[in-house]
């Protein structure tokens, strides 16, 4: 999964953190296609014990996290470590008379959109959590919380189209449009979100 991501996806913004480190984002809401997956970057976890490793080893305990067997020697640094991927989807309802019309103006798009963001992960040998945290450029207005970082689950139909049943889970971090108003400043500035991983207990 890793390999695939910074192999294949070189536009996304991708960083390597240990435990308790923290990425920022900045996005903007309405470059989210609709109901669509949208994927913001890639976190390479390394783990709270990869901070104490003295630099000549620096490398996670073996079997700490899933194992990136073909990751190019450019990125053996990285072949324990765990890949997060900082996800978001913009999620709009059409009513019967928006479908009639075929247009839904901006404020009734803004009445029925819901941001989602949360993370996701291929697998691992242990629990993993991540704390987002959205703000204002400003940092004066803000909402956070904590999630586990889900995996995926073939056995679960996804709904809208490669979306784990999101509102039926607290793994997320959830936005209406009067958030994504306010934090964005009526879309006039960027939304910051902060990412940070731990071990489970």
């Amino acid at each position: 999964m890793l390999q695939h991501f910074l192999n294949d996806h070189p536009e996304l913004p991708f960083i390597s953190i240990n435990g308790r480190e923290t990425m920022v984002f900045r996005f903007e809401e309405a470059s989210f296609p609709p109901n669509t997956p949208y994927c913001l970057g890639v976190l390479a976890y390394g783990g709270r014990e990869a901070a104490s490793l003295s630099a000549a080893t620096n490398q996670p305990h073996a079997g700490y996290t899933m194992s990136n067997l073909f990751l190019s020697t450019h990125y053996e640094a990285l072949r324990h470590h765990l890949p997060v991927l900082v996800m978001g989807c913009r999620l709009t309802s059409l009513d019967v008379s928006t479908e009639d019309t075929g247009e839904l103006h901006a404020e009734e798009e803004q009445a029925t959109m819901l941001l989602l963001l949360w993370l996701l992960t291929a697998g691992a040998s242990k629990s993993h959590w991540g704390y987002l945290s959205v703000s204002n450029t400003s940092a004066n207005q803000r909402r956070r919380t904590f999630v586990k970082i889900r995996e995926p689950n073939p056995d679960v139909y996804c709904w809208p189209s490669g979306i784990e049943n999101p509102l039926m889970d607290w793994n997320y971090l959830r936005l209406n449009g009067a958030e994504v108003d306010l934090l964005s400043n009526h879309g006039a500035s960027l939304i910051r979100l902060e990412v940070m991983i731990e071990d489970s207990p």
